[in-house]
C-alpha cells in the first residue's frame, strides 16, 4: 500500500492542501518554514492519532484534518 496524497485543512502551515505522490520516491524539499517537517508529522498523526493536536492548529482558526489517500493493487482508500 502507497499513500497517493495528503489532504490537510488548517493544519500548521497548511490552510487548505493537497499533496499528491507518484510511485517511487518522492522527495519534499523546500526552504526553513515552509511545512516540510509538518507535512511528515501529519502521517503518524492521521494513523495513530497525536495527543497534540492544537500544536497542529493554526492561530485564530478552529480545528484541524488531515486525510491521507492509499492506493493498493489500483484502488484508492
Amino acid at each position: 500500500m502507497i499513500i497517493r496524497s495528503i489532504v490537510v485543512e488548517n493544519f500548521g502551515r497548511f490552510n487548505s492542501r493537497t499533496f499528491e505522490f507518484r510511485r517511487g520516491m518522492n522527495l519534499v524539499t523546500g526552504p526553513n518554514e515552509a511545512g516540510k517537517s509538518t507535512l511528515a508529522e501529519v502521517i503518524p498523526a492521521v494513523l495513530f492519532g497525536s495527543n497534540q493536536v492544537d500544536r497542529f492548529r493554526p492561530w485564530g482558526r478552529s480545528g484541524c484534518s488531515a486525510q491521507l489517500v492509499f492506493e493498493r493493487s489500483g484502488r484508492t482508500v
